[in-house]
């Protein structure tokens, strides 16, 4: 019998798509629709923040909620693609894979329900919403983004196990291994820019990944 179906690498290889969109979107949003000169100080990113609702509200659930999901069916489906008896490598990756799925998700909701509460904060207490609104916006940061330890040390090691099985192509591990250890270098203090480079890198990985998970399903006999 197969070890993997088809269904299970065209849902996995969808959802990389997913999540390299979902980068794409939030790098356009962000950096290309969003604008946000002339909001100085904590007064200045809760008003960017709710003069933004929808948009912040939209980012958030594709970003995170969305994206979380996606993430979770990908992380399953490539375990289940790449699984051998008493993988320990692939075990543990697998485990950060999820760990990184519940940061994200975490992270998502902290942000919904914050600027619900401090929306209806600010029409009475303007400068406590601000104060908050930034503790908000450090928790999600250190949940989901600001240091991408464990969505770099995830890719990086699917990305030796795939070597040592010859489980995915080269020009998809080497690269990968490359861009996991920017990620993984971000909980340096003074390294978080490159939390941006991990960030373009995986919109070309999952590309990649999706594409290649769609185009070669695995095709495993077990006994």
């Amino acid at each position: 019998m197969m070890s993997n179906s088809l269904s299970e690498n065209r849902a996995g290889g969808l959802a990389a798509l997913f999540c390299a969109l979902s980068y794409i979107f939030g790098f356009g949003l962000f950096l290309g629709v969003l604008d946000r000169s002339g909001y100085d100080g904590l007064s200045g990113d809760l008003a960017f923040a709710l003069d933004n609702q929808a948009a912040m509200v939209m980012a958030m659930i594709i970003l995170y909620l969305a994206f979380g999901v996606a993430l979770a069916v990908l992380v399953i489906a490539l375990h289940r693609r790449m699984a051998s008896d008493n993988d320990f490598t692939l075990q543990i990756a697998t485990s950060f894979g999820l760990v990184w799925v519940g940061l994200v998700l975490a992270s998502g909701m902290t942000g919904l329900v914050g600027l619900q509460s401090v929306a209806r904060m600010a029409l009475e207490e303007p400068q406590a919403a601000a104060t908050i609104w930034s503790s908000i916006g450090i928790v999600q940061s250190a949940l989901g983004g600001g240091i991408e330890l464990v969505g770099g040390l995830w890719m990086l090691l699917i990305c030796v196990a795939a070597i040592r099985d010859k489980l995915l192509p080269a020009w998809l591990n080497w690269p990968g291994i490359l861009i996991a250890i920017a990620g993984i270098c971000t909980f340096i203090p003074g390294m978080g820019d490159l939390a941006a480079i991990f960030g373009l890198g995986q919109i070309l990985w999952f590309t990649g990944l999706g594409v290649h998970m769609l185009r070669r399903p695995a095709m495993v006999l077990t006994t």
